[in-house]
């Protein structure tokens, strides 16, 4: 009985944990609207960030009054583990929808932009010559949030390595 209530104890932590990265990623997605009072003509694009942020922060925000623990919580690495490819994962899902609302992309290139942003590979179906400046700054952003999540998870991996 004492083992079941650890593991619920953990396992709300991860959904805790999650939900605040899920915050997290979609305050990211609002980033790129901050370059429409340089280009107004593109504000209609604002929609496809709209549509990808709002719920995720909605759900993150519920996940996380619900189930983040009271007290501080150390995560192990397996469970950092996993609350790190699922927040790798959603993030990922979540880009392709400014690509494919916003810039009328095919789902399959929509993923693929995003993929190769978070995991800063620097690929692209993206034409710069004829794509909306919000989303050239959407593929640059997501790229540097790659590169800083990587950054992050290197130091954490390093720092977990040594104890």
């Amino acid at each position: 009985m004492r083992q079941q209530t650890y593991l619920r104890s953990r396992y709300q932590s991860l959904v805790g944990y999650t939900g605040q990265l899920f915050i997290v990623i979609g305050i990211l997605h609002l980033v790129p609207l901050a370059v429409i009072p340089f280009f107004p003509d593109e504000a209609p694009l604002a929609d496809g960030f709209l549509l990808a942020s709002i719920p995720l922060i909605i759900l993150g925000a519920i996940l996380r009054t619900r189930f983040a623990p009271k007290e501080s919580l150390s995560l192990t690495l397996q469970e950092g583990s996993v609350v790190v490819v699922g927040i790798w994962l959603t993030a990922i899902l979540i880009s392709t929808i400014p690509y494919m609302v916003s810039h009328d992309m095919t789902f399959v290139h929509a993923i693929f932009e995003s993929t190769s942003g978070w995991t800063t590979t620097g690929l692209s179906v993206v034409d710069v010559t004829t794509a909306p400046n919000l989303i050239l700054f959407f593929r640059s952003f997501t790229q540097l949030a790659g590169g800083a999540g990587i950054a992050i998870i290197a130091l954490g991996a390093g720092a977990g390595g040594g104890a």
